[in-house]
């Protein structure tokens, strides 16, 4: 499970379901203490990859992502997520359980419309790649996708 607690960022665990998250940690490393806005982070249903927006260092928010062999291992020093980045805004980054899907919201500031990009690769040592550009064009101002299936098909 990840939550944030007073705008910092934690995991907790349980040995078994039916029982309560009781084993809580904050994380640590230096993307705890990024400047972000509005931060939306997400992790691979295995828990080794945490993908997060910020706008350290870049005059809109940008991609970054961070990685751990175990879960009882620290995250990665943060770098910014090859082939996602681009001039607009970009938000709310989406992972797939298996880290082979992405879904990101672009624009929805004041100059440009909102829409949701879908990103893929073959495998986690590869980078990510456009596959469908606008998969989703919102009617509102903008919009998020919560969740993106395994292969890619469904978006909540």
């Amino acid at each position: 499970l990840l939550l944030t607690i007073n705008n910092e960022l934690y995991q907790a665990s349980r040995s078994k379901r039916g029982e309560e998250f009781t084993n809580k940690r904050k994380l640590q490393g230096t993307f705890a203490s990024r400047t972000t806005t509005s931060p939306w982070y997400c992790m691979t249903g295995d828990g080794l990859e945490l993908v997060f927006n910020s706008q350290e260092g870049a005059s809109h928010d940008v991609i970054y992502v961070c990685r751990r062999n175990t879960l009882q291992a620290e995250f990665s020093t943060p770098t910014v997520l090859p082939g996602i980045n681009v001039t607009q805004l970009v938000r709310h980054p989406v992972i797939s359980p298996n880290g082979l899907w992405l879904a990101v919201t672009v624009g929805g500031d004041k100059q440009t419309q909102s829409k949701i990009c879908i990103y893929h690769r073959n495998s986690r040592s590869e980078k990510f790649e456009l596959s469908i550009d606008p998969a989703l064009t919102p009617q509102g101002s903008w919009d998020v996708v919560d969740y993106i299936s395994n292969d890619g098909k469904s978006i909540l």
